[in-house]
Parts: structure tokens; C-alpha cells; sequence
């Protein structure tokens, strides 16, 4: 809430937030706490990785059988 009332000069010298983000953040900020509200959720979890990043992990948890379809039918059905 605090970095919602700085400055944008300010806003530009807070570290570790890019100064070409700053101006955008307060906008970023209330986006997020309104869909979190819509969501009827209390936090976010950030990650560096990506979307289909997060999808093979998820996969991976789920093991192979999620990803590699098994047969319908054993080979032993199959005509000689």
C-alpha cells in the first residue's frame, strides 16, 4: 500500500523494482488485489518461470501416465 502513494520519481528508486515498471505499478497493484478479492483468495504465488514451465511440472507430478496415453487395447488383441 505504501509504494501505492509514492511518487513516480520515487516509485523509480525503490529497489529491485524496474524503473520502467514504476508507473504502471500502482495500476498492476489494484489489478491483482481485485482479482485475489474476485477470487475470494488472500496471496499469490511469483515464480521466474513460465506458464508451460509450470504446466510440465505439474505434469511431471502427476507422472507419466498423464502425458503418455495408454493403449485402449493390449497387442495381444491385435489381429496376426
Amino acid at each position: 500500500a505504501a509504494l501505492m502513494v509514492l511518487p513516480l520519481y520515487e516509485r523509480m528508486a525503490v529497489p529491485h523494482l524496474p524503473a520502467a515498471r514504476a508507473d504502471i505499478m500502482p495500476v498492476a497493484l489494484i489489478t491483482i488485489d481485485t482479482v485475489l478479492d474476485y477470487a475470494n483468495r488472500d496471496h499469490v504465488t511469483h515464480s521466474f518461470y513460465n506458464l508451460r514451465y509450470g504446466i510440465a511440472a505439474e505434469l511431471l507430478k502427476l507422472g507419466l501416465s498423464a502425458i503418455i496415453p495408454t493403449p485402449k487395447h493390449s497387442t495381444k488383441d491385435l489381429p496376426a
